[in-house]
């Protein structure tokens, strides 16, 4: 019996203890590696060490090779274009051109189908004396317009097309492409531009020299611009009427017309309009014999030319000036005229007027006894008329040439 209970009792000892073993064993815990010794982490931690400085090596040297990516520029704005071309429309309206194409420029580089703003555009680099750029960009705006069947943007593109055409001396092909736009502003019922055009067509009229017709446009033009209550319209049309009028002698008429174009164009602000009226006028007073009346006139549409910064007006200006002067024997300061109106009209790129001044200056310098100087002038002239085509300016310039030979034999633009 001694036996059996110290079994018994030594088993139960032992289950006691499976159980208390088996206890822990269902509850994890987590057990601390052993601490190395100092000398085993001295090594260690170095080697972590070494590793890290490693891998920055590596992506430092990944970041260097990568190729640097722009950060990715979000969309314009509708809102953000229209202020763009709002800001060149008064850039434009001041005649700040350069101003207006860089605004213009910046507009159409965001939307590539915006063709107010090639039109815009067109115009700047127009008034700039920039022609292929204007062509271009009026062609682009033409494009567009008939891509979008919008039939007055259609009649604009031409319309200024033409008014290219018109200053190149492509006169068929500017009549053209008049009468193409305002079949487009007439299906329309555009009035304003329907004037515009009649008052451009009756402009080529009078550079052929057809006088009785540019009247007639003129006097429709003027009807509508009244009809219509376009003020600046009705300017424009007094002005291009006195021209008319002025080439074919009816000088009291074309005076009258003159004073009322630059009376509305004073109260519209619009300075370059009544110096134009007021050269206009010192021709007429020329005409007439009154050289000091007209040479006052003269310089007063010199002096709102060059303060508003329309060289091509002050260029014609100083071409008118000199005039005066040569007729009224004061050879050096027409010539000194003629070489400032032949300098802007070279950096506007105006061919006929660069052949016209040279011919002009090129008769002074003859009359001053600079023939070597005459000579180089009636060459070049002679040479860019016939590239254009002026058969009038060539004739006289040829004239001209002859009797310079007169002065002096063997004299020739061949040599």
């Amino acid at each position: 019996m001694r036996r059996w209970r110290l079994r018994f009792g030594c088993g139960t000892v032992l289950l006691v203890y499976l159980l208390t073993a088996c206890a822990l064993a269902e509850t994890p815990q987590a057990i601390p590696p052993p601490k190395p010794s100092r000398k085993e982490a001295a090594p260690t931690v170095r080697k972590v060490q070494k590793l890290k400085e490693k891998t920055a090596r590596v992506l430092k040297s990944r970041d260097r090779r990568r190729p640097k990516v722009p950060p990715k520029k979000l969309p314009a704005k509708p809102a953000d274009i229209d202020a763009l071309f709002s800001r060149a429309v008064v850039a434009r309206k001041r005649a700040d051109w350069k101003a207006a194409i860089a605004l213009l420029e910046r507009a159409v580089a965001i939307n590539p189908r915006f063709g107010e703003a090639f039109n815009d555009l067109g115009v700047a680099r127009f008034h700039l004396g920039r022609t292929a750029e204007a062509r271009e960009a009026f062609e682009r705006a033409l494009r567009i317009f008939q891509k979008k069947r919008d039939r007055q943007g259609v009649g604009w593109s031409r319309a200024n097309l033409a008014a290219l055409a018109q200053r190149e001396h492509r006169y068929s092909e500017a009549m053209r492409l008049y009468r193409e736009s305002l079949s487009s502003f007439r299906r329309r019922a555009d009035e304003s531009n329907v004037a515009a055009g009649l008052t451009n067509m009756g402009l080529i009229h009078e550079a052929r020299g057809e006088y009785g017709p540019a009247e007639r446009l003129h006097r429709e033009a003027l009807t509508r611009s009244l009809r219509l209550g376009d003020a600046w319209g009705v300017a424009t049309a007094l002005n291009n009427l006195g021209n008319a009028l002025t080439q074919q002698g009816k000088y009291r008429e074309a005076l009258t017309h003159y004073e009322k174009s630059r009376g509305i164009a004073l109260r519209l602000g619009d300075r370059r309009l009544g110096a134009k009226s007021l050269s206009n006028q010192a021709l007429v007073q020329e005409s007439l014999g009154r050289i000091g009346e007209a040479l006052r006139l003269h310089r007063a549409a010199l002096g709102v030319f060059e303060d508003v910064g329309d060289e091509r007006a002050a260029a014609r200006s100083l071409n008118n000036l000199a005039n005066l002067h040569e007729a009224r024997g004061r050879r050096e300061r027409a010539a000194g005229l003629y070489e400032r109106s032949l300098a802007i009209k070279r950096r506007l790129g105006d061919a006929r007027g660069v052949a016209v001044s040279l011919n002009n200056l090129a008769n002074i310098q003859k009359s001053l006894g600079r023939l070597s100087d005459a000579l180089g002038g009636y060459c070049e002239g002679l040479s860019i008329s016939r590239r254009l085509g002026l058969a009038p300016l060539e004739k006289l310039i040829r004239e001209n040439l002859g009797l310079l030979r007169r002065k002096r034999a063997g004299l020739s633009c061949e040599g």
